[in-house]
């Protein structure tokens, strides 16, 4: 046509409207961008795959099927995601992640759901009635609510409860007030403080009991036990543990009244002892010795409980008490000069 131009000769100014249709093109709607040309979208419902780039902002998506080498930053709710290849969660509430790998996972709160086969956590901040299973390192669980922890192995977990935890091996740190724990299988260099119930500890190595009530240990070894009280049950094949002895050698001595020996182990408390015994050695060339057992409720008021009279020299005799109090001592004398050595054999 004559005095019009076939081509445009300004592109830039070129415009076009796009459209958009949900019913087979009936009704068309334009399409909707930001002010740098991005298109919003305030609802998506699938999403095939992320490639490669960021999703930013998102209201509510209902379904990506996979994120490969992407990142999907501050969504709102993501329904599920069905594979995560190599890509980052930030900030994401409400999703479920059926297959695929979390290489990692900053700052999250599982609420419900499972973890397993997991190589190393860094810190999980909650654990929400979710199960954490197969799980290589984890160096801080902050609270563990009503979930379940299985096969961990170096956590450490700074508050919270544990419900139910099921077939632990605790390698090191403290369980401080449990309330009931059925069974524990292995405590290595742990401890184990004020704990309410413990049905049955299978093996104890190197570890500590404190406070414990009605515990069943079947194997394994108490290397220390202090202030522990035992209520009921057994203990069977003590070995060490179940014998003590006591001595002072060479005690020379001119007295011709009775005086107790000063060692405070001959002159002990004797009630932890379930039978105690004094060997008493009167060493060659001694005069001849008299001894009596003195027996005490309070350390200070005592009772001759049992006696000898005239051990002769190279002569030995062995006294016990009779009668049961708190605190036992050994006395002696001599007509002229004799020395003598004196062994307080006891067993628990």
């Amino acid at each position: 046509m004559p005095n019009f131009a076939v081509f445009n000769p300004r592109p830039d100014s070129l415009k076009a409207l796009i459209y958009g249709s949900n019913d087979g093109g009936t009704t068309t709607q334009v399409l909707n961008t930001d002010t740098n040309g991005k298109l919003n979208m305030a609802t998506v419902d699938t999403i095939s795959a992320i490639s490669a780039g960021t999703l930013t902002s998102v209201g509510t998506v209902s379904t990506i099927s996979a994120i490969e080498a992407g990142t999907l930053t501050s969504v709102g709710t993501v329904s599920t995601i069905s594979a995560l290849v190599t890509g980052t969660l930030e900030a994401v509430s409400g999703a479920t992640i059926t297959t695929g790998t979390l290489a990692a996972v900053s700052g999250a709160t599982i609420t419900a759901g499972t973890l397993t086969s997991v190589g190393t956590v860094s810190t999980i901040s909650a654990i929400e009635a979710g199960t954490l299973t197969s799980v290589g390192t984890v160096s801080t669980i902050s609270a563990l609510v009503t979930g379940t922890l299985a096969a961990v192995s170096g956590a450490t977990i700074t508050t919270g409860t544990l419900a139910a935890v099921s077939g632990a091996t605790i390698t090191a740190g403290t369980l401080t007030s449990v309330g009931t724990v059925s069974t524990i299988s292995a405590i290595e260099a742990g401890t184990l403080t004020s704990v309410g119930t413990v049905s049955t500890i299978s093996a104890l190595v190197t570890g500590t009991l404190a406070a414990v009530s009605g515990a069943t240990i079947t194997t394994g070894t108490l290397a220390a036990v202090s202030g522990a009280t035992i209520t009921a049950g057994t203990i069977t094949t003590i070995s060490e543990a179940n014998f003590t002895q006591f001595s002072t050698t060479d005690l020379n001595f001119t007295n011709t009244s009775f005086t107790p020996i000063s060692s405070s182990t001959i002159t002990r408390d004797t009630y932890k002892y379930k039978t105690y015994s004094y060997f008493i050695v009167n060493q060659t060339g001694s005069s001849v010795v008299d001894l009596q057992v003195e027996i005490s409720s309070d350390g200070n008021n005592w009772f001759v409980d049992n006696s000898v009279s005239s051990l002769a020299a190279g002569s030995v005799e062995v006294l016990t008490s009779i009668r049961f109090l708190k605190y036992t001592r050994l006395s002696y004398k001599t007509a002229g000069n004799s020395t003598i050595d004196v062994y307080l054999d006891a067993q628990v």
